[in-house]
């Protein structure tokens, strides 16, 4: 990802610019307190440099930044500055600097924690509700999130003497191409389900699972796009012992008779 923007120089009929200027675009830093030019690109006598790409690398997610044209009249006193120079001592020294509005950098959320409520349970008779927290952004409010679950093979998850679930042999999360259908690699070629689409509500409650050994993955979004994902073995879902009554079948039936994805878990379950 590389930034770019647009300066125009006016200069009118009383105010105009010496016959010799130099010119350089920088990059800036902009504190609580004090604000640093961080970057900046070679001088240059042109009649105002067309501004070069910044890489995204000088950015630190959350911070706020602006970008800066520099002038003087003298090629060495734009050359000779250090990196990082505080605003202040830049045109101390002479520079004029023109400063456009800030932004502030932005980075896919960081992942949170998913957890799965309960752990076990029974097919069509147990409600389960998926919860995720803890993510951190750079606008934590805006954030959007989408529940998936991907079925593990037969046995493949176990559960530990303290309760705790295991994958044997590993179940790391599959290469998963969330975007392109095509893709042999996509999310439903991978066998995934989604649970629940795109909300800014962090929890999917009452839904049914089919029996089996489950991936839980909970993504989440900014409002610029960025995605990011974080995952949670189970839940384990066994066929109960009981006899389903039609009234059951029915009060499941209804709870996910709006729901393409659910009513595909029912009726499996």
């Amino acid at each position: 990802i590389a930034i770019s923007t647009k300066m125009e120089v006016n200069a009118t009929q009383g105010c105009t610019l010496p016959k010799q200027t130099f010119w350089r675009w920088a990059l800036l830093h902009i504190g609580p307190v004090t604000s640093d030019i961080i970057h900046f690109f070679p001088a240059s006598s042109a009649k105002v440099p067309q501004m070069p790409t910044f890489p995204a690398l000088f950015l630190a997610p959350g911070e706020t930044y602006a970008f800066g044209l520099m002038a003087a009249t003298r090629w060495v006193t734009l050359q000779s500055l250090p990196r990082p120079v505080s605003v202040h001592t830049a045109r101390s020294g002479g520079a004029f600097l023109a400063i456009s509005a800030t932004f502030i950098a932005d980075a896919v959320p960081t992942p949170g924690v998913v957890e799965i409520v309960p752990a076990f349970g029974d097919a069509v008779l147990t409600s389960f509700t998926v919860v995720t927290h803890s993510w951190t952004d750079e606008d934590i409010d805006k954030l959007s999130f989408a529940i998936y679950r991907f079925k593990l093979p037969d046995g493949q998850l176990q559960t530990a003497e303290d309760g705790t679930l295991f994958c044997s042999p590993r179940c790391p999360m599959p290469q998963v191409d969330w975007h392109n259908r095509s893709s042999p690699q996509h999310w439903a070629k991978q066998g995934g389900l989604l649970v629940r689409p795109w909300q800014s509500d962090a929890a999917a409650e009452d839904f049914i699972m089919p029996t089996g050994g489950y991936l839980t993955v909970a993504r989440a979004r900014d409002h610029f796009g960025g995605a990011a994902i974080a995952t949670a073995l189970g839940p384990v879902v066994t066929q109960s012992t009981m006899n389903f009554s039609a009234t059951v079948m029915q009060r499941a039936l209804n709870r996910a008779m709006f729901d393409a994805n659910m009513l595909i878990d029912v009726v499996e379950a």
